[in-house]
């Protein structure tokens, strides 16, 4: 959830009291003037509030793992480069966040400690607000195993894991989407859709439901 606005202090006023100083004539007069202390009252302005408005509030970021295809086949060339093959591979990423986000230093990664080098997104790589974005195996390196037992990870630029997810084996050009906004579970019965928000699900008989791979749900 966003953090909510801070409260302005209240300005507090007071006004004080002071006394004038006492005058003593000096010995060299003629004439003995007596000077009665005169009792004033200084007053302050009383403050108001300023027009500064409420301080700037970091507004929660939401990105997410939300779709990804592991085993492509040799029928659709997802990549569009021309050639259908297993470098169509990709990793959908939605940034579910009303703020554009500087991936800088983030990273894409499989299993932790295996498989593929950890992909670091380079300076200027930004994930606009609302947007999804495939990042296909020919420009992350991210190979994931086509018979399962495998993760897909999403690690903050200091290491943490921001979101997870492992999943079994699966068919040619099946993809794993994930229903809602980085919120729902995962499911292997949707179009896949790299680039573009995953349609909205239909319910499926339970008959059909009992041979679909099993999808663990995101590890937190």
């Amino acid at each position: 959830p966003s953090p909510s606005p801070g409260q302005m202090g209240t300005p507090t006023c007071t006004s004080t009291l002071t006394r004038a100083p006492i005058r003593t004539p000096t010995s060299t007069q003629t004439l003995t003037r007596i000077y009665t202390p005169t009792r004033t009252r200084q007053m302050t302005d009383t403050p108001r509030p300023s027009a500064t408005p409420y301080p700037t509030c970091n507004l929660s970021i939401t990105i997410c793992i939300s779709e990804f295809l592991p085993a492509p086949g040799s029928a659709i060339d997802w990549d569009g480069n021309g050639e259908a093959n297993y470098r169509d591979e990709w990793i959908e990423l939605h940034n579910a966040s009303i703020e554009d986000l500087d991936l800088h230093g983030w990273k894409l990664d499989d299993r932790a400690g295996g498989g593929s080098q950890p992909y670091t997104f380079p300076a200027g790589t930004k994930l606009l607000a609302g947007e999804y974005h495939a990042y296909y195996l020919r420009d992350t390196g991210i190979a994931l195993n086509n018979s399962g037992g495998d993760d897909v990870r999403l690690l903050a630029p200091d290491g943490t894991v921001v979101d997870s997810v492992s999943y079994e084996q699966t068919a040619y050009d099946v993809s794993y989407s994930r229903l809602g906004e980085c919120t729902g579970d995962w499911t292997t019965t949707l179009p896949p859709s790299p680039g573009r928000a995953n349609p909205v699900a239909t319910p499926i008989p339970a008959s059909m439901s009992l041979y679909l791979p099993l999808i663990q749900r995101p590890r937190s």
